[in-house]
């Protein structure tokens, strides 16, 4: 086996073991056992039979074996089974914030049961315990941790000698027990919620969870001869050489007639985003496109722009409508892309609107079929097999006709015709689009012309003229006029020179030559070309110096001419800029409101570009209507599921969706044999290489067991994240993947080189990255990155103020942001970033930590300035009132504190189920004016923060990138030492005291 298909299988079966634990506990699944278990190491006949029944009817059923009588039944003696002794249940009055009504197992026992109904000590001794009951991190959706991934590897490494008995094992299970919570197993109880004495029985089946359609397009990509080129080159550990640099400023108009739509006109691309952008189009062969995206710099900008871009270009070529797939791992980040492919702005009125009958938006949402009408309000969604979505109503002879009917209307309309067809409308469109392309060509071959023949004459200069004279026709036209005034005086005097010094010149005689050449240079006296080199003494050689330099700036004002026109017929106001730093010296312009309009490149953004993507969005609408009238249901075979996504694309060419739900949406139906009954055995194989681009954004967030399949099912991809905020919640521990390792022969101990090349480059389950295995994949490399990151790095941050990006930028980012919004305004609220000290010292209670004092004191301080923020930030009568809830968000590292905070807060009438609180997952993706953090320690408690573990960023860089204006720490000021290198102590040069505190020493 290569070390391709170990790594893929390494993935695949460490995604299986911890979905082992993730177990959705129904009535469907699960037994209750009567009999004490426990202690008898049995269970009752009734459960066992009706257990032994079903799983030995499911396994001869996978294998196409129906008849029970039969010679080929197999007969089941032993089902490995995970037992439960109690489960924890929220309190009511605790619902309506949390959100979360289900029970929690965070505590699995494993065992073998018999047809006796004996339970049989594992092969795998150690406990299941879900991570997401575990701190750091866990889950958002609810406040509850069982223990933490520190107490697990420490409990995994108890020496223990090989267990035979039952009674024995339970011995073993108790001490962990123990270890995990310090508590007694049967005497267990946790803060906050209602510990339920009660024993589930559940078979571990692997076709069941979250992950098992990741887990079997795994299996699928290792049964294929050879693996899909994008995920051969994302899972090579051999890099692309040698390095290919961005595109820079000075080959942006060479590489701006491949960008030919843009979705929303409200801003154009930035400089990084253009440079990430046209990097990524002049990418021939290679597949790996990774976009490094720190906090406010605008990844939702550049996404719609290659979204858009892909429909353009597909719509040009009149070939099949770009399919897209935009992946992330959780449900939040997924929302965050699909509001963003809705809220796209125009202010085309003809051409905004969709032209179909109640259709929106541009992209389609993935979700698993349990989502609610209330969830999926305002979205279009699929969703799998015959459930309704939005597509259900439109794929129906009704609505075709009716959107024939209205895309006719607004299609002649918009073009002034009277055409009956709807390929008519289609063919005018794409020849619109056509023209808009030639266009942005005609742009490039314009402005290279002109530079070309600027560049000609411009060694002919003492002193170049600037950028502004360079394109000024009247500056050309006075220089022309200059040049052919002194060549009439050189004509003249030429003309009049006495025949005698003509004849003895014409013999070189030096004396004669010497008073010409002195003559005829006064002539050029103030001449505002070079005389370098000028022989005064030729008329012939003269007249071809004036000849020579009027042709190139008659042709200067020629190409200027064509250049003005083609700008004044496009609506065209600025020139493209000379080099990066005039470029950036724009874009601080428009920062201080002096140069709204921007330059060359924006306005072709916010004008061509985006109605190039208009028409083409109109384009497909038609493209539809004709491939539906023409269409026979498809099959679930290859062919026909392929054709389905392909007519679907055409109205919204982005799907999004989890990478746990993708695969099952991106497969088709295939006849796999017979079953002892003679009717069809099917599989689902999956469309590997069948998506044109793959989109992963958050990327950094994404372990690789999670996020490497889906390259499989894809062409290309492009990889935005940013391994410097939220890190993934790790499911493996680092003692666990040193098992794991070895295992799956990939390396035998951690002194192996290899291991630290995994390491290094994200692909180990105990501390990899979507993100870092990107960077690695990707050829691009930036000679300026000071990170050393390989892929483009978007720069211009305009979320924060700069006073607060700044500590970001310093802590995180080797200053290479470019902060775009501005200092703190005079009159602002609170300072941009502010420490309030509080006294006290935190608790541990049930291995979480909370600060009680700290609590009320944030809780008196929201209350005290509650009609101060609300009026200040409500004083502008034209947009939205907005409640507390929505300016102010809360962040902590601890759930305890959020347990806390949330029921002091609630008793100050503050409404905690619409106000963000909890860890910086809370507030992924999203920002608020204000952000209260809260720290929790107090002075002493202990060697090393949370936040400060292995001088790590991501916590605090990401805390305080949420802010608009302001970031406040209510917290002990003692906690934070000034003088250390950790994320706290350069925290607190950048804060602000309330009052002054006696530092740390």
């Amino acid at each position: 086996m290569t070390l391709e298909n170990r790594l893929l299988t390494y993935w695949k079966n460490n995604l299986s073991d911890a979905m082992r634990a993730s177990v959705d506990v129904s009535p469907a699944n699960s037994y209750q056992p009567l009999s004490d278990f426990l202690s008898s190491g049995r269970i009752d006949e009734p459960i066992t039979s009706s257990l032994f029944e079903k799983e030995e009817l499911k396994k001869n059923k996978e294998k196409g074996i129906t008849l029970r009588d039969g010679p080929d039944w197999e007969r089941l003696e032993g089902v490995p089974v995970i037992l439960s002794l109690f489960k924890v249940n929220h309190i009511p009055d605790n619902l309506q914030y949390m959100g979360n009504r289900k029970s929690l197992y965070p505590f699995w026992i494993q065992g073998t049961l018999l047809r006796s109904g004996e339970l049989r000590v594992p092969d795998e001794y150690f406990p299941l315990v879900p991570r997401e009951y575990l701190s750091p991190i866990g889950n958002e959706l609810h406040d509850y941790v069982f223990s933490t991934v520190d107490e697990i590897d420490q409990a995994a490494a108890l020496r223990r000698e090989p267990i035979d008995q039952w009674a024995t094992y339970i011995k073993y299970i108790e001490q962990v027990f123990t270890q995990l919570t310090e508590q007694s197993l049967s005497s267990y109880q946790t803060d906050g919620h209602l510990v339920v004495k009660e024993t589930t029985l559940v078979v571990p089946d692997k076709e069941v969870g979250a992950a098992i359609a990741i887990v079997d397009l795994y299996k699928h990509l290792l049964e294929e001869a050879r693996t899909p080129p994008l995920l051969h080159q994302f899972v090579t550990l051999k890099q692309k050489q040698p390095n290919r640099e961005p595109i820079s400023v000075n080959q942006f108009m060479d590489a701006h007639i491949g960008h030919l739509g843009q979705m929303g006109n409200s801003f154009p691309l930035s400089i990084s985003q253009r440079k990430s952008l046209y990097t990524f189009l002049s990418s021939t062969d290679s597949r790996v496109f990774a976009v490094n995206g720190p906090p406010g710099t605008g990844k939702t900008t550049l996404l719609q722009s290659i979204v858009a871009n892909e429909v353009v270009l597909a719509a040009i070529k009149g070939e099949a409508a770009p399919l897209i797939l935009a992946c992330s791992a959780n449900n939040q980040a997924v929302t965050n892309i699909n509001e963003s492919f809705v809220k796209a702005d125009s202010n085309l009125d003809s051409l905004k609107d969709r032209w179909l009958p109640n259709f929106s938006g541009y992209a389609s949402y993935l979700p698993a079929n349990d989502k609610t009408e209330k969830e999926l309000a305002n979205l279009n969604f699929i969703k799998l097999g015959k459930l309704p979505g939005t597509f259900t109503d439109m794929e129906s002879s009704d609505y075709v006709t009716r959107g024939k009917g209205l895309y006719l209307e607004k299609g002649n309309s918009y073009l002034n015709q009277n055409y009956v067809q709807v390929s008519e409308v289609v063919d005018a469109l794409q020849r619109q689009i056509i023209g808009l392309k030639v266009f942005l060509e005609q742009a490039r071959t314009l402005w290279k012309n002109l530079n070309v023949q600027i560049d000609l004459i411009r060694p002919s200069f003492n002193t170049p003229p600037d950028l502004n004279q360079c394109y000024d026709i009247t500056y050309w036209q006075g220089l022309r006029q200059e040049l052919e005034s002194t060549e009439e005086k050189v004509k003249q005097y030429f003309e009049r020179e006495p025949f005698f010094r003509k004849l003895f010149c014409f013999f070189s005689l030096s004396r004669w030559v010497r008073e010409r050449e002195l003559e005829v240079k006064s002539l050029f006296r103030d001449f505002t070309l070079s005389k370098e080199g000028l022989q005064y003494r030729s008329k012939v050689k003269l007249q071809d110096f004036f000849h020579q330099r009027i042709e190139t700036i008659i042709d200067i004002c020629k190409s200027l001419q064509a250049w003005n026109t083609w700008k004044s017929a496009n609506s065209i106001i600025h020139n493209p800029p000379s080099d990066e730093q005039a470029m950036w010296e724009i874009e601080y312009a428009k920062l201080k409101g002096k140069n709204k309009l921007g330059y060359f490149f924006d306005e072709v953004d916010l004008s061509l570009r985006h109605k190039a993507f208009h028409l083409a969005i109109h384009y497909w609408e038609g493209r539809w209507l004709m491939a539906m009238t023409d269409r026979i249901d498809p099959n679930n075979g290859r062919g026909g599921r392929m054709e389905n996504w392909q007519t679907r694309a055409m109205l919204t060419p982005c799907f999004v969706s989890t990478f746990f739900m993708a695969p099952k949406f991106f497969s088709y139906s295939k006849a796999a044999g017979y079953r002892d009954d003679k009717s069809v055995k099917w599989e689902s194989p999956p469309l590997t290489s069948f998506i044109d681009l793959l989109i992963v954004d958050e990327s950094g967030q994404v372990s690789p067991e999670i996020g490497t399949a889906i390259f499989g099912l894809a062409k290309k991809a492009v990889i935005v994240g940013d391994v410097k905020q939220i890190e993934p919640v790790w499911n493996i521990t680092p003692k666990m993947d040193m098992g794991n390792l070895p295992r799956h022969k990939i390396i035998m101990n951690v002194e192996e080189p290899l291991h630290r090349t995994l390491s290094d480059n994200g692909f180990l389950s105990s501390n990899g990255s979507i993100m870092k295995m990107a960077q690695h994949a990707c050829d691009v490399f930036d000679p300026s990155n000071k990170m050393k990151e390989r892929g483009m790095m978007l720069l211009e941050h305009r979320r924060c103020f700069d006073d607060i990006i700044s500590y970001c930028n310093d802590l995180a980012y080797e200053g290479m942001l470019k902060p775009m919004k501005g200092k703190a305004k005079a009159g602002q609220l609170f300072p941009p970033m502010l420490l309030i000290h509080s006294e006290g010292n935190s608790q541990v209670h049930h291995k979480d930590r909370s600060n009680e004092s700290e609590a009320e004191q944030i809780k008196k301080w929201l209350t005290a300035n509650r009609a101060k923020i609300e009026s200040h930030y409500n004083s502008d009568t034209t947009k939205p009132s907005k409640p507390i809830e929505e300016i102010v968000a809360i962040i902590t590292p601890f759930k305890g504190q959020k347990r806390l905070l949330i029921n002091k807060l609630k008793s100050s009438g503050v409404n905690v189920s619409k106000m963000k609180i909890g860890t910086v997952h809370a507030l992924q993706g999203a920002e608020r004016d204000i952000i209260l953090f809260s720290p929790v320690y107090g002075e002493g408690d202990v060697s090393v923060m949370f936040f400060d573990r292995d001088n790590k960023p991501n916590i605090l860089n990401v805390a305080v990138s949420r802010a608009k204006e302001s970031f406040i720490v209510i917290g002990n000021e003692r906690i934070f030492n000034p003088k250390s290198h950790s994320p706290s102590g350069k925290l607190i040069k950048y804060l602000v005291r309330h009052h002054e505190v006696p530092l740390m020493k």
